[in-house]
């Protein structure tokens, strides 16, 4: 079997899945616009995550950009859990699907191996993070429920930024 059919088909089903792409009320809840901005960019960094972490375990070169990647999804799936019941009391219904652009960017990674892949791998999430920190807005707009779980995710989000900026300098001093 050709070892590009999986990832082409897997990338195939990402790019043209799903027509939701972003949040809606699926009720009459005391959700605002801050909340749906809030949980929607949060999602799209939980689920960008979640997908280019599967990779990295395989992929990268560098064990410091596995590690990064592993503890994205760790942090991700931390900062869903808490994200769950607060949508859910606010009646948010969260996207199902990822923004196209996320879903591309999944696409090329899934030929990037070794140092190509470390490379994309940290750009790709770096700007997601800075995209999202952008468009989040301030914390203190969002709803009393989502606050707590608002101002936690951004902190994570902006340190895991921070964190992914380093390793690309770190990267970009000390190539192998």
């Amino acid at each position: 079997m050709n070892k590009f059919l999986i990832p082409a088909a897997f990338a195939s089903a990402l790019l043209l899945t799903g027509c939701q792409s972003s949040v809606a009320l699926s009720g009459g809840g005391p959700a605002n616009p801050a909340d749906l901005a809030f949980v929607t960019n949060a999602d799209q960094v939980i689920m960008f995550a979640r997908a280019e972490g599967k990779f990295a375990g395989s992929e990268a070169e560098r064990p410091e950009v596995r590690n990064l990647a592993q503890s994205l999804v760790q942090q991700s799936n931390a900062l869903d859990a808490k994200l769950q019941p607060v949508t859910s009391q606010l009646n948010i219904k969260n996207p199902d699907i990822m923004r196209r652009d996320l879903r591309i960017r999944i696409f090329h990674v899934l030929f990037q191996h070794g140092l190509d892949f470390d490379q994309t791998y940290v750009e790709d999430q770096l700007s997601n993070h800075e995209v999202a920190l952008a468009a989040l807005g301030p914390v203190s707009d969002t709803s009393p429920p989502l606050t707590p779980v608002a101002t936690q995710g951004k902190e994570t989000i902006s340190q895991n930024a921070a964190r992914l900026q380093a390793l690309q300098n770190q990267m970009a001093l000390s190539p192998r």
